[in-house]
């Protein structure tokens, strides 16, 4: 019964679906949805309560409601070329986006409409105008009693929930480029960028509590940065800020920083132990804890508590991700995008891993309502061959797989909200009974240009970064050999045969010919701790290009200086395999 009460909502070039059924036998289309065909379903949503599911074709936007036993007849609104869907908190609102455009040189139209999904009037509540693409939803808390927006001149626009055609712009000071309100409570973050010179005003975040907008709550001057993220805890009392500089002093593909800050007025400079990018920041939906995901790869990964104490260490591996199910009891880190789909399963409680396995081109990853289920999906126009989606229980074992033809394209994959929460549910460590895939597994040999090819002897390899066991596994199988590791022996042993080969010259009073042949051999290789800096610098290199292949699959427009990064790719990849050899 694993798939009980899990639906999944499959979007492609066909149309749209809802399946549902167990593992067991093939999935089935929902009876009573209003399945959808041909390639017109741009958009998909689902509100949080699981009762109403909307989507976008060219025409209209359409809505349908579940009663706990079947699916209404789709409902329209007259919306045409709908880009984005999003609900309110309790799915009372549905907010349709369109891309703005000033049409036959008239005056710009509204691009963004309020409809109510009560009454399903086909007049909307409200409608304005929004020329960019990071503020043009409202931001509602949970109950839905606040309803914020930002507008462009550095002013906050607050509804009247009760009658979304009336709204006001309460008195602010303060300019900012951003703003993030918590979901729960009344708190929210203001971000205002500053000037990359000395005499310039420096960036700062500010802690506000709605209506008193006269004095915030925390202040924090920041490093100069370009943007700013925000990744509210569940319990809407603290935020983990993550500013990005695009350039920096210290390397040309810019720099992260992450800030705390809460409600009492805290704030605190995280400070990663290791050096390099901050893939990932990401908060248990359940406890004020949060894991981070940072380094040069292989990336390392640390858990935090609400006071940014640092709980437990799972050690480094190939990972950009994190996922937590929605009772926040496992966690899943995967290595996306330029990392071939590795993955991690944990028990966060036990700190105990569950399964390790690949799922290579993944291009998005969902857990169902449940939390023993999550689907691994490769969707166009990330990539555009290849699609198809994989469903997984916990333990690592594949359960049903969809592969679509190479003329085929899927472009969404999630599971439907529960009308009601899931329990928590007591964790196996016994695999369940899974599939094998029938999808080919590719070659895990490294990449080598034509001219490092079919060279006889043994090739040394430079090591991408020390790998680093989690914390409880520290110091485990080294009791016999003192203490010291495998790859720490290793080292050990070349320091000493070097240290060896250099006295043995030394009272020859030179080299004989094999120890010149290597010395040269030695010499071509260039120095291996050189190496593995400059590799680790072409690999955040590498880090930030698949960063801007997300912000470009996204429909983002890039900077020309952005764009060149990206045609470099190639280059660096060649660099590392010549660093390798």
């Amino acid at each position: 019964m694993m798939w009980s009460g899990n639906s999944l909502a499959v979007r492609d070039a066909k149309g749209l679906v809802l399946l549902e059924g167990l593992p067991e036998d093939e999935p089935k289309p929902c009876d009573s949805f209003p399945s959808q065909s041909g390639s017109s379903t741009r958009v998909l949503a689902t509100s949080m309560d699981g009762s109403k599911l909307a989507w976008a074709e060219g025409t209209a936007v359409f809505l349908t409601e579940y009663d706990g036993s079947s699916w209404s007849k789709p409902h329209s609104f007259p919306h045409q070329r709908a880009a984005r869907l999003v609900f309110s908190p309790k799915g009372s609102i549905l907010t349709s986006y369109e891309t703005y455009a000033i049409r036959n040189n008239q005056v710009p139209s509204a691009n963004v409409y309020l409809w109510d999904t009560k009454t399903k009037s086909e007049t909307p509540l409200a409608s304005y105008v929004s020329q960019g693409t990071d503020s043009w939803c409202i931001q509602w808390s949970s109950d839905e009693s606040l309803a914020l927006r930002k507008l462009p001149n550095s002013q906050i626009l607050v509804f009247d929930t009760s009658d979304y055609s009336k709204k006001s712009s309460p008195k602010f000071d303060t300019k900012f480029d951003y703003l993030s309100l918590s979901p729960k409570g009344n708190n929210f973050v203001i971000f205002q960028k500053g000037g990359q010179k000395k005499e310039s005003v420096a960036s700062f975040a500010k802690f506000f509590t709605y209506p008193n907008l006269s004095s915030p709550v925390g202040n924090k001057s920041l490093a100069f940065a370009d943007k700013m993220d925000s990744f509210w805890s569940a319990s809407g009392n603290a935020v983990l800020l993550l500013s990005t500089a695009e350039v920096d002093s210290s390397s040309y593909y810019g720099k992260q920083q992450l800030y705390f800050m809460n409600s009492s007025g805290d704030s605190v400079n995280m400070r990663t132990p290791k050096e390099g990018p901050i893939y990932c920041v990401t908060w248990s939906p359940t406890k004020d804890e949060f894991i981070v995901v940072y380094g040069f790869m292989p990336a390392k990964v640390t858990l935090y508590d609400k006071s940014c104490n640092k709980i437990f260490d799972f050690g480094t591996g190939p990972r950009n991700a994190v996922h937590f199910n929605p009772q926040g009891t496992i966690a899943l880190f995967g290595g996306f995008g330029n990392i071939n789909g590795a993955i991690e399963v944990w028990d966060i409680r036990e700190k105990e891993k569950l399964a390790s396995f690949e799922a290579p081109y993944t291009t998005d990853l969902k857990w169902s309502p449940d939390g023993k289920l999550f689907v691994t999906s490769t969707c166009a126009p990330r990539l555009r061959i290849g699609n198809g989606y994989k469903i997984w229980h916990y333990s690592g074992s594949l359960l049903y797989e969809k592969n679509y033809g190479n003329e085929e394209e899927l472009w969404e994959v999630c599971w439907k909200n529960p009308l009601k929460p899931y329990p928590v549910f007591p964790i196996s460590k016994v695999p369940v009974k899974g599939i094998k895939s029938s999808t080919p597994v590719t070659s895990k040999q490294a990449y080598r240009p034509p001219m490092a090819r079919n060279r006889g002897g043994s090739q040394m390899t430079a090591p991408l970064g020390e790998k680093e066991l989690p914390e409880n596994e520290k110091g485990k199988g080294n009791e016999e050999k003192g203490g010291v590791n495998k790859s720490a022996a290793k080292n050990l042993k070349r320091r000493e045969a070097a240290k060896k080969k250099k006295e043995t010259i030394s009272l020859n009073g030179g080299t004989t010919d094999s120890n010149a042949d290597s010395t040269v051999t030695e010499q071509k290789g260039g120095d291996p701790s050189q190496n593995y800096k400059k590799i680790r610098k072409l690999q955040d290199k590498l880090a930030q290009i698949s960063q801007l292949k997300v912000l470009q699959s996204e429909g983002k427009k890039l900077e020309t200086n952005q764009l060149e990064k990206l045609k470099k790719e190639k280059e660096f990849l060649e660099e590392i395999a010549k660093l390798q050899l």
